[in-house]
């Protein structure tokens, strides 16, 4: 029975380090800037998705604090004011409560992802504006907004591929 208990803890855990992980993996991803005639943006918001598709069976406790040390190391690489990514990302799990309700297919997808990247976006101004002391670059992070929810699809298709070629029971904790 302790046995058992201590094997459900340690793969909630384990869980969580895949969350964090992907983040990480994410993050680099958002560093990439397009640089198109006439247009310059990135794709900032990337980082959101991780948070969007967090393991279900992660523990919570442990969740927590993974996705505070990925938004740290968000902070870090990004350049920005420390702690602003941290904390935005940190509220939107909590407000999600670990676990965002996805309705099947890509359209729910996109617009769960979308509302989460805006709420996102909103505590990235704020807290950019009590951080730094004066508005971040409003219209810059509006349209790494829209390209990061612009190039979601390719994220919903590569986690479809993925989730599809496991076909394991359980999916290894991964929301359908």
């Amino acid at each position: 029975m302790i046995g058992e208990e201590r094997t459900n803890d340690l793969l909630a855990f384990s869980y969580a380090l895949q969350g964090l992980g992907l983040g990480i993996v994410l993050s680099f991803f958002a560093m990439l800037s397009i640089d198109l005639p006439g247009w310059f943006f990135g794709l900032t918001f990337l980082p959101v998705a991780a948070i969007f598709y967090w393991p279900e069976k992660a523990s919570y406790s442990w969740s927590l604090f993974a996705v505070f040390v990925f938004g740290l190391f968000f902070d870090i690489v990004s350049g920005g004011p420390l702690g602003v990514w941290a904390l935005s990302l940190l509220v939107l799990f909590i407000v999600l409560g670990g676990r965002a309700e996805i309705r099947h297919g890509l359209t729910g997808h996109i617009v769960g992802y979308a509302l989460c990247v805006v709420f996102v976006f909103v505590l990235v101004l704020v807290f950019g504006r009590l951080s730094l002391g004066h508005w971040p670059q409003i219209f810059g992070l509006l349209i790494n907004a829209l390209a990061t929810i612009a190039v979601f699809p390719f994220l919903y298709w590569l986690r479809s591929m993925y989730v599809t070629l496991r076909a394991v029971p359980g999916l290894s904790g991964l929301r359908e």
